[in-house]
């Protein structure tokens, strides 16, 4: 088991009750957000519920800490600037490390807010947001996101 990062590409209209429901419960609230969730077998089942407006892949320690840095807000919409760090008596590198070795869950952590803002990719998609990543789109489990995710930070 590991820690995946899931990226909200699709809106709600013409999506499910199931599916909107799904994406509530995992913080995602609008498009462009993106959360981090432990991989469990009713995780994962979630996650392929909502495949259509989701992407998914196992993070890396280096990818979360940029994540964290650019786009992580505390309580309060305030960024994670080492003075807000200092208050909330929180170190971010033993955070991530932590996470990675499953000794907490992201949403245990309650300074911190549960999802992240991205904003659209630098550059545009490079493949379709209709389809699937085995079909040549980017929605699903999809082990090249960590390049999209760098464009949108």
């Amino acid at each position: 088991m590991s820690i995946l990062i899931v990226l909200r590409l699709r809106g709600e209209i013409n999506r499910r009750t199931k599916v909107r429901e799904i994406l509530r419960r995992l913080n995602l609230p609008s498009k462009y957000s993106a959360t981090l969730v432990n991989d469990s077998p009713s995780m994962l089942g979630m996650l392929e519920t909502a495949s259509n407006s989701i992407a998914w892949f196992k993070a890396d320690k280096e990818l979360l800490l940029k994540v964290l840095h650019a786009r992580g807000r505390a309580t309060g919409s305030k960024a994670l600037t080492d003075e807000v760090l200092k208050k909330i008596g929180l170190d971010i590198e033993k955070t991530v490390d932590d996470l990675i070795s499953e000794k907490i869950k992201f949403s245990d952590i309650k300074t911190i807010k549960p999802f992240f803002r991205l904003a659209p990719p630098k550059g545009g998609f490079k493949a379709s947001l209709r389809k699937n990543f085995g079909s040549g789109g980017l929605l699903g489990e999809n082990p090249d996101l960590p390049k999209l995710i760098e464009r949108m930070l």
